[in-house]
């Protein structure tokens, strides 16, 4: 392939001067995010988090001795996952403050979004492109990521350690694993450790790298990555439950569905995820042929690890309904491939210098303006959404304060746990997190004489969020038994 090395000094004193734009560009949807994410957390649990580290924390907190809480650590289960990122943080969050600080793990969790974005910067850098090009050509991931679409998945203390730091550790493994330093492969074998460690899905991640290791013939590399995975994956098989599937697999059209919804579901119809899916798995096919696994072999691995995350998950999902692959908290797997083919497509076709009046410099322009409007739209969106969720969580609490042995703790509006199959895990969330008041594992940010900042109009609610209520500092009336 040939590249163009040549470059006009006019040209070159452009790009230097609209660099502070770049940056400014950079710069703005990272404070906004950022700003979103500490706007709209508050230290209230949210629907796994009550067993998930709640219940977690309240029995490691009457498990004595250091051994039996190392065991503890590492085996408890939560649904079909092994949470030991999760549980090993929440254990030293205990022993620093003496209670769990959910705002704190959301805030820790949402730091993964950042740490991605450092890593896509990395391996972008892989490609020695001149700086000031470097900066205007991370746009398009750059945006991406911090669109927040993902907003499920954004102020929620379980899902941080478990959806989102996965992302992080994956790059940081698949960036060592394709290192030529020779201390990489101790670096990756580490981070593939904390991946599984995170997520479950760690263990794809893991037959991604040996795919791809043993494609470039590294067979001491692909025998470290399966080790370091028959190690995690003893430790994650102690005390292991199963968890019943209780339905059958779905049909060939069904699936595939499900699949490219998943891979396409950052659009909010299912026939446009559907499509965008198949798009980017024919881009996926299309660049293999075109030496993708060995002219960039890390954005190769990054995006195989999404499309066998996608096979992986369509029998274990397809029950819950084929728009459940598009629901935000999937989301990263989307952005995660087609950063990852954009990161190809620049390695494989794009000219070294990239020339302003080029094809190409029109073409990625083009893409970054749709990426700019798609990630300031979504981030708008995302913070409507999270900070409707923040209120609706803190009205909840002040209601199950005011009235303790209602079913109102947890919220039972559309977007929640809404229906009557939900109602034994809402009355055992409540449970929950009366042990953990009463421990002194949590302290509520609100109390019964707080002003409700909306009402929830929910059916669990309907009775009691319109009766007056002394406010804060009245001293009318006591804290009602269960409150903060």
């Amino acid at each position: 392939m040939k590249q163009h090395t040549d470059v006009n000094p006019a040209v070159a004193s452009r790009l230097t001067a609209v660099t502070p734009v770049a940056l400014l560009l950079l710069g703005l949807p990272l404070a906004t995010a950022l700003a979103a994410m500490v706007k709209t957390s508050v230290n209230i649990p949210l629907t796994d988090d009550y067993d998930a580290i709640a219940e977690f924390l309240y029995r490691y907190m009457h498990t004595q001795g250091f051994l039996a809480r190392i065991g503890w650590i590492l085996t408890a289960q939560h649904n079909q996952y092994k949470l030991i990122l999760l549980n090993t943080v929440a254990a030293l969050q205990y022993h620093l403050i003496g209670h769990a600080n959910f705002r704190a793990l959301q805030l820790l969790g949402d730091l993964s979004i950042p740490a991605a974005l450092c890593l896509l910067w990395l391996l972008l850098a892989r490609q020695r492109r001149p700086l000031q090009h470097s900066l205007w050509l991370i746009l398009i991931p750059w945006y991406l990521f911090l669109s927040l679409c993902y907003y499920e998945t954004v102020n929620w203390a379980m899902n941080g350690f478990f959806a989102l730091a996965i992302i992080p550790l994956a790059f940081a493994s698949v960036f060592f694993f394709t290192s030529s330093d020779r201390r990489a492969t101790l670096w990756g074998t580490l981070f593939l450790i904390l991946g599984i460690a995170a997520n479950g899905s760690g263990f794809i991640l893991a037959f991604a790298l040996l795919v791809l290791l043993v494609y470039q013939r590294k067979f001491r590399t692909a025998l470290a990555v399966a080790l370091a995975a028959c190690l995690m994956g003893g430790v994650y098989r102690v005390h292991y439950t199963s968890v019943p599937m209780g339905h059958s697999l779905p049909s060939l059209g069904g699936g595939l569905t499900f699949a490219f919804a998943f891979l396409g579901g950052i659009f909010p119809t299912l026939p446009a995820c559907t499509v965008f899916g198949v798009v980017l798995v024919a881009g996926f096919v299309f660049l293999l042929t075109r030496g993708w696994a060995r002219l960039s072999p890390e954005t190769f691995c990054i995006a195989l690890f999404c499309i066998l995350t996608a096979a992986a998950i369509t029998p274990a999902r397809f029950s819950e309904g084929v728009e459940s692959a598009m629901t935000s908290r999937y989301r990263m797997y989307p952005l995660m491939l087609l950063s990852a083919e954009y990161l190809a497509v620049l390695r494989i076709f794009v000219p070294h210098r990239l020339r302003l009046r080029s094809t190409w410099a029109a073409v990625i322009g083009l893409a970054t303006s749709c990426a700019i409007a798609f990630g300031i739209a979504s981030q708008i969106h995302a913070y409507r959404v999270m900070h409707a969720r923040q209120r609706i969580l803190i009205a909840h609490l002040i209601l199950w304060e005011r009235h303790p042995e209602r079913l109102d703790l947890i919220p039972d509006e559309i977007a929640y746990l809404y229906g009557d199959r939900w109602i034994p895990f809402r009355i055992r969330a409540q449970q929950i997190l009366h042990e953990s008041i009463a421990a002194g594992l949590y302290i509520p940010p609100v109390s019964a004489r707080d002003l409700l900042p909306v009402k929830p109009h929910s059916p669990s609610t309907m009775d009691i969020e319109d009766e007056p209520w002394p406010a804060r500092g009245t001293g009318a009336v006591s804290n009602p038994p269960g409150g903060g």
